[in-house]
């Protein structure tokens, strides 16, 4: 072999060695970011979760037995909702498939769209069992302030999400 043609070939090995390096350096920084990108969503989830638990303790003005009771209610509501909102999200995963495919399967469809019906409304039932079961630790005057507490959460005019404001 000559001179030319073995230089040739190392080359040509470094071109392959820099670019499987380069892109493994990308692979593990991409990965590494989308991990800290979920632990920074989990921390403000739990964060966010911490605020609405001391908002309900400090408006309701629990005592300390009604503040671990509401803890353990809360921490159960929210293992819950956490289950069936990670099998709602699957539901429309799988809805957004369906539809993608050449021949969407109407009849598969018209089941998933009735599987996340489904979810919502046991999201609805969660909740009222929640409040509920809330209202039952609390006075008179506590209930009154939960009512109120409540009807602010599940008011249309509370937030403006994805579909704009005021919209039902």
């Amino acid at each position: 072999m000559s001179l030319v043609t073995k230089n040739k070939i190392l080359i040509w090995i470094i071109v392959v060695l820099l670019a499987t390096n380069i892109s493994t350096v990308a692979t593990i920084w991409f990965s590494n970011s989308n991990t800290l990108s979920a632990t920074n969503i989990s921390e403000k989830s739990r964060e966010q979760e911490r605020k609405i638990g001391r908002y309900f303790i400090e408006e309701l003005n629990l005592s300390h037995k009604q503040r671990q009771q509401f803890r353990d209610l809360r921490h159960a509501y929210r293992d819950n909702m956490k289950e069936i909102k990670q099998i709602l999200h699957q539901k429309r995963s799988d809805l957004l498939l369906e539809m993608k495919k050449e021949n969407a399967d109407s009849a598969k469809l018209l089941q998933i769209s009735q599987e996340i019906g489904l979810l919502h409304k046991n999201i609805k039932i969660e909740t009222f069992q929640y409040y509920l079961k809330m209202k039952n630790l609390c006075d008179t005057r506590q209930q009154k302030k939960l009512y109120d507490i409540f009807e602010k959460l599940q008011s249309p005019h509370r937030h403006h999400g994805r579909h704009g404001k005021n919209h039902h």
